[in-house]
């Protein structure tokens, strides 16, 4: 006896009777499979781009032209394209993006500059992990054409000592370097934006050139002479074993190196190009920072003996000496004359 069964969208449908009467045991069911219809194509369907990407979900048009073009689609589609380039403004306005910076393009508007008169400035810091009596951030300013680095260390970042800073910088390049800075370049910060360094910038001639909001690269030559001092600074404080509190020793150090090694952009070295006159650099005049030395003790007397054991730090800036730390009375030696002046003062 034959199972009656009929066909509705595609299933199968049996009787629950016809399954009760007769025991499966007495048959075999074998599974039906509805015979697929031969591909028939549609009748050649007439839309525009903008109807077509509306339908696809504001997808890209490239991938919409592609898959009509390789006939994935059951219709034959006549897509008809726009005259003018295609423009969805609800996809420009909820698929923007940051454009990027254009690469090198510092380096370019560098080159149009004379040494000394275009910087750029920015502030690193908090420094983690330290006290109260460690100075915290550190701020820099880097000259956009001979790349001459200037550092120093602060205990806080508020307009009065960013300034005081800015000020002593510009004083420092026009009277030893005898160049006029004439373009700042930083960041939206509020240390920058303050009325007190607008006004001085103005009395002084200064376009101060801020970074747009979403073009921090702008500014990155700051940023990445910031990454280059604090890594060099690290690796010194992790050579030496010394504490975080010698920081800004390792900062000053770091950069007076940099400014006395080969720039791979300019082919020179930074305190060279920057100087209207010339220097000489001598090799020998840099001490390595956090080896041991030996410095001499002016307040000896006949019975003790005439040296400390001293940790080499950082030139000094306002002598021809090096800053030493005497761990033996945990204080900082006045400056001391290294060994590119006299041999005697001090020993490896």
């Amino acid at each position: 006896m034959n199972i009656k069964t009929h066909v509705k969208d595609g299933i199968i449908h049996v009787k629950k009777d016809d399954l009760i009467d007769h025991p499966t045991y007495d048959f075999k069911v074998n599974a039906i499979q509805p015979t697929s219809s031969k591909k028939v194509r549609l009748k050649t369907k007439v839309v525009s781009l903008k109807d077509a990407h509306k339908r696809m979900g504001h997808t890209g048009v490239q991938q919409i032209e592609n898959s009509i073009k390789h006939n994935h689609y059951e219709e034959s589609i006549d897509l008809i394209k726009e005259p003018n380039e295609f423009w969805c403004e609800t996809c420009k306005v909820s698929k923007a993006t940051r454009r990027n910076h254009y690469t090198g393009s510092m380096n370019e508007y560098s080159i149009d500059n004379e040494p000394g008169s275009s910087w750029c400035m920015d502030i690193f810091g908090p420094v983690s992990n330290s006290n109260s009596d460690t100075k915290r951030y550190m701020f820099i300013m880097v000259d956009n054409n001979t790349r001459y680095c200037m550092t120093s260390t602060h205990f806080n970042k508020n307009a009065e000592t960013i300034l005081a800073q800015i000020k002593k910088n510009i004083q420092y390049v026009e009277t030893q370097f005898d160049r006029k800075v004439r373009k700042i370049n930083s960041d939206q910060g509020t240390e920058f934006t303050n009325d007190q360094i607008a006004k001085y910038f103005v009395s002084k001639g200064i376009h101060h050139i801020f970074s747009t909001t979403q073009d921090h690269a702008a500014n990155g030559r700051a940023e990445r002479y910031i990454r280059t001092i604090v890594t060099d600074a690290t690796t010194l404080l992790k050579h030496s074993n010394l504490r975080i509190k010698f920081w800004e020793y390792a900062v000053t150090s770091a950069t007076n190196v940099r400014n006395c090694l080969e720039n791979k952009t300019t082919g020179q070295l930074p305190l060279k190009a920057i100087s209207s006159q010339p220097v000489k650099v001598r090799f020998m005049s840099f001490l390595p920072f956090g080896e041991q030395g030996i410095i001499w003790n002016h307040n000896h007397n006949k019975l003790k003996p005439s040296g400390f054991n001293a940790i080499v730090l950082c030139k000094d800036a306002n002598s021809y000496g090096y800053k030493f730390f005497v761990p033996s009375i945990k204080k900082l030696s006045l400056p001391i004359i290294t060994q590119f002046q006299t041999t005697q003062w001090i020993q490896y």
